[in-house]
Formats: structure tokens, sequence, C-alpha cells
């Protein structure tokens, strides 16, 4: 709880150039929130790469992570999701006055 978490998708060749979009718990993250980079790859085609931190809040139990590779032009989406589970211990702080 509290941690940043940081995650990486990474596409393979394509042509053209895939868009990667991220959402967590079912919620598309904004495109500020995320690094992407696309180049070309040695093999042809291009090759792109996308980079997010996520936040666990103390109310977080479960938090699914989700990226997808978008090729408008082919009609084709890919996903990759993982699902993080928090174990967050409870603290609980007593204070007495007299």
């Amino acid at each position: 709880m509290g941690d940043s978490l940081n995650f990486q998708c990474i596409t393979a060749n394509s042509n053209p150039p895939a868009t990667i979009q991220w959402f967590v718990d079912n919620r598309t993250l904004s495109t500020e929130t995320q690094t992407t980079n696309t180049v070309s790859s040695p093999s042809g085609g291009w090759v792109t790469r996308s980079n997010v931190s996520v936040l666990v809040s103390p109310n977080d139990r479960n938090k699914i992570v989700s990226c997808n590779a978008i090729n408008a032009e082919l009609n084709d989406i890919k996903t990759q999701s993982h699902v993080l589970t928090v174990i967050c211990k409870n603290i609980i702080v007593f204070e007495i006055y007299f």
C-alpha cells in the first residue's frame, strides 16, 4: 500500500506501428500518465514500448492492469493483463490522553 508499481508493454514487429492503450481496474488511463515510444525494428516494421506507473492505495485489495496493443489498419487488438493482489497489515494506533 502506498507503493508505485511500474509496468511495461512491448509490441512485436508491426507494420504499420501499433498503439498501446492502458487500463487499470477497467478504466482507461490517459496518455499523459504513460511514456510511449515507437522505434523501427531491424527485422522490419516498428516496435512500440509503453511504461506506466500505478499507485496502490490503502483501499485496494486487487488491481487489474491491462495493456492493449492496437493495430487499427489490421483491425487487430492483443491484450495482456496482470492481476495484483494487495495484502497489507493493518496498523492500529491508540492515543491516550491524561
